[in-house]
């Protein structure tokens, strides 16, 4: 409202300025056919006056490690003719030797649609077990595996659409394929990476 840009003084925008607009937290970034040596001489031209970190006594965000606090959200609505869910678990960051049997789990549990052809002949299990199973069904609209890494956490999970009929065993199949995975590429014994 036009009430709360009015009370904003020009102090108020000096010390917001001041505290936010430090190099610590800006990027510069180029792309295309660019001169490497004169995008970083524009700039240090351009942003070289930018204070390195934010002077002590401001009010300086405290940067602490985002934590994952797992729950459940349900919300029913029933003239709706699809589920979309997910759920997913934190887990590593990029550094982390976990990572490559992480990817590894992404890449078998796999992706897919009920509009794709072959999906009788796709390598993953889970995928022929939601999408062209034996009995002729396709238990599963569409469903995706995401494994999201950032510097020190990650969120590793599975996304899927399916008929509120179908929920229940599309639940239960993709439950038991990250089970089974994950304990197979975590056994002890397996080393990964160097």
């Amino acid at each position: 409202p036009r009430a709360y840009i009015l009370r904003i003084s020009p102090d108020d925008i000096k010390e917001h300025v001041k505290t936010h607009y430090t190099a610590d937290r800006m990027v510069i970034a180029g792309a295309g056919a660019i001169d490497h040596d004169e995008l970083c001489r524009l700039g240090e031209q351009m942003f070289g006056g930018v204070p390195s970190e934010t002077e002590t006594g401001t009010g300086q965000p405290i940067l602490q490690p985002a934590y994952f606090v797992g729950s459940d959200y349900e919300e029913r609505w029933d003239y709706m003719d699809k589920a979309y869910v997910g759920f997913a678990y934190p887990t590593c960051g990029w550094n982390d030797p976990d990572t490559y049997p992480l990817m590894m789990v992404h890449g078998l549990l796999g992706e897919g649609n009920k509009g794709e052809y072959g999906s009788y002949n796709n390598l993953s299990q889970t995928h022929r077990m939601l999408l062209a199973n034996e009995d002729g069904m396709n238990y599963c609209d569409r469903y995706m595996t995401f494994n999201t890494l950032y510097k020190d956490t990650g969120l590793f999970g599975v996304y899927y659409e399916c008929h509120p009929y179908d929920l229940d065993h599309c639940t239960t199949t993709l439950r038991k394929a990250d089970e089974q995975i994950r304990l197979r590429a975590f056994a002890p014994g397996i080393e990964y990476g160097s």
